[in-house]
């Protein structure tokens, strides 16, 4: 049971570290008005689903986050 537990603190732990990542990564393309530009060009073109012959939870799940990164980025461009 011990080893469950070290596993959930793990995948804690790991999601945490990963979100942490995203953001520092944003806010360095933020910083940068041309790479703030394109990657909301990048996000933009991986948001179209048609791009997708047959979506999945998965892809949906992707695209919901994708959204939220769009809004940050857009929200530094004003």
């Amino acid at each position: 049971i011990i080893f469950f537990w070290k596993y959930v603190l793990f995948l804690t732990l790991r999601g945490q570290l990963h979100h942490t990542i995203v953001q520092q990564r944003l806010e360095r393309v933020i910083a940068n008005p041309i790479a703030l530009r394109v990657k909301i060009a990048d996000v933009t073109h991986n948001l179209d689903i048609r791009r997708i012959a047959n979506p999945t939870e998965a892809d949906f799940q992707r695209i919901a986050k994708y959204k939220q990164v769009l809004t940050q980025l857009c929200a530094a461009l004003k």
